[in-house]
């Protein structure tokens, strides 16, 4: 389902990192809204997508308990 060596695809220190005033769900959604998708892998091995719907203008978020990583 999702790629580990994806540019989007980050853990949450990486996320935490690109900004230093923002949180790491922040700097993600930030991420989407310009890139249009972003993924934080968590340390439970489940993943959060951020992903910009256009027509809304807006960033939904939707977790992945079990995702399948590829390489």
């Amino acid at each position: 389902m999702f790629s580990r060596t994806a540019s989007f695809v980050k853990t949450v220190p990486e996320w935490s990192a690109l900004s230093s005033r923002r949180s790491a769900d922040a700097a993600a959604r930030h991420f989407a809204k310009r890139h249009m998708v972003a993924v934080m892998m968590r340390g439970d091995d489940s993943a959060v997508g951020y992903f910009y719907d256009v027509a809304s203008d807006r960033v939904a978020k939707v977790n992945y308990q079990n995702p399948e990583w590829g390489l």
